[in-house]
């Protein structure tokens, strides 16, 4: 528990310091003074989790991840291009399998960074997440990209923590 406190207390002082963009004594001093404030005022909570990093997971998680996030600009792209097809979006709801909120929040943050989907909701208590979808005309690609939402999961937990899910 000290580790992290401390670990806190450096980060906001390196924050505090790149936003000065001056690196002097006195700007690590008061870095120092106003983390450790902050840090008693507004007390952080626990971060509990277990990370287990699988290298060649982490190739493959990072590898799809681009070529999704290359694959859906070009089809923005593309859609931006085509003046007379009107995209249809829609609100879809996946059902996370995780049952950590670290993993749920980097499922929606990167399932949020691919263009064409915004994640809108991810309720903590039951792992559902909200997401708008950019054109989406048919069911066969809502499910398509459901399914592209629980690989992303598949792959992240693979990766980075000790959760499984098949």
């Amino acid at each position: 528990m000290i580790r992290w406190r401390v670990g806190t207390r450096v980060f906001l002082t390196v924050v505090w310091v790149m936003l000065w963009r001056d690196l002097t004594v006195g700007n690590i001093a008061t870095g120092l003074i106003l983390a450790s404030l902050i840090m008693a005022v507004v007390p952080f909570p626990p971060a509990v989790f277990e990370l287990r990093l699988r290298p060649l997971a982490l190739v493959t998680l990072v590898v799809r991840f681009l070529a999704d996030v290359v694959k859906a600009s070009l089809q923005v792209a593309w859609m931006s291009v085509i003046w007379w097809k009107v995209p249809v979006g829609r609100f879809v709801d996946v059902q996370l399998r995780a049952t950590q909120d670290l993993p749920r929040t980097l499922t929606a943050e990167l399932t949020s960074l691919v263009p064409g989907s915004l994640v809108v909701d991810l309720d903590p208590d039951t792992g559902l997440l909200r997401l708008h979808l950019f054109d989406v005309p048919t069911a066969q690609d809502v499910q398509s990209a459901v399914t592209r939402v629980l690989g992303q999961e598949r792959r992240l937990l693979r990766a980075l923590f000790t959760e499984e899910v098949t």
